[in-house]
């Protein structure tokens, strides 16, 4: 019988998923979205995760990417982010506002 210790780092991943409840997570949410963000990734509801998929698509897309942990926004992004270098780690952040909270 294997040992299923959740410090163990070959077995955590398994360890958590037998014994976790499944949870819904915010970032799995669906939120009615900002006319602004709307606008910009052409869905009226989606999840956090959704919109980053979609907007870091397009940062990809039009090579708006300028080392391995920024981006610029062009017209499109600068509703969302303003306007300079924005961390891409930091994306979730700028999307806050552009959620509506009542879930969907």
């Amino acid at each position: 019988m294997e040992n299923h210790h959740p410090h163990r780092i070959g077995h955590r991943l398994e360890f958590l998923q037998l014994n976790q409840p499944k949870r819904s997570f915010t970032t799995e949410r669906q939120f009615l979205l900002s006319n602004e963000l709307s606008k910009v990734t052409g869905r009226t509801k989606g999840s956090r995760n959704d919109c980053i998929r979609v907007i870091w698509h397009y940062i990809l897309e039009h090579n708006l990417r300028i080392s391995k942990t920024k981006f610029i926004a062009d017209e499109k992004l600068e509703i969302i982010f303003g306007n300079g270098e924005i961390p891409v780690f930091g994306m979730a952040r700028y999307l806050e506002r552009h959620l509506k909270t009542r879930h969907v």
